[in-house]
């Protein structure tokens, strides 16, 4: 099964509407062909893996979950992936 990276959130005016868009695309990716990783990015910066529900995603609900995981994107080749 192939994953997908959701990213959304981010240090901008947009982080709002980008939260709203991606509530709308986890919703909607098909789950038996995909396995979906939303990555959130706060309006501080910090990244973080999501991992509740995607009705959360609107204003800024997900951070205060208890369902994010600090995500770090390593620039070393032999770590593959976020970790």
């Amino acid at each position: 099964m192939k994953k997908v990276l959701v990213l959304f959130g981010g240090v901008s005016s947009e982080h709002d509407v980008s939260c709203v868009s991606a509530s709308y695309v986890v919703s909607n990716i098909p789950r038996d062909k995909y396995e979906v990783c939303p990555l959130g990015i706060t309006k501080e910066g910090e990244w973080f893996l999501f991992e509740g529900d995607v009705s959360l995603l609107p204003e800024d609900k997900w951070i205060k979950s208890g369902k994010c995981t600090k995500a770090l994107l390593s620039p070393d080749r032999k770590d593959h992936g976020i970790t």
